[in-house]
């Protein structure tokens, strides 16, 4: 979870993302994240097939993309520049389809732990 703030305090004082606290930040996306997967999971009718698992996460990436850019990542309508508006590659495919068929979710290491 360090991790996840340090890249968040980044992009406050690069100006990237807009002033938030990101030790807070980040434990509502750990907390938001942990719970959809734990959907996919479920043996009930609140359970999330893969692919609505995917899309539910593409769609929180959206929402937390656009909540937190600053002005200067958006357009003069206020969406976010194409660059920034969409799945990093590296999440893309493979990576996912592995990790969601073995129906485990990694912990970011010890860190996540501790926070």
């Amino acid at each position: 979870m360090r991790r996840v703030a340090a890249n968040i305090e980044l992009g406050v004082r690069t100006g990237a993302a807009r002033p938030v606290d990101p030790y807070r930040a980040a434990k509502f996306m750990w907390g938001a994240w942990s719970g959809v997967i734990a959907l996919n999971l479920r043996p009930d009718r609140l359970r999330l097939d893969d692919d609505e698992l995917r899309a539910v996460l593409e769609q929180g990436q959206r929402l937390i993309a656009e909540g937190i850019a600053s002005m200067a990542l958006r357009l003069p309508d206020g969406s976010l520049r194409p660059e920034f508006d969409g799945i990093p590659p590296e999440l893309e495919g493979d990576r996912f389809e592995q990790s969601s068929s073995a129906k485990t979710t990694r912990v970011d290491d010890e860190e996540g732990a501790s926070q």
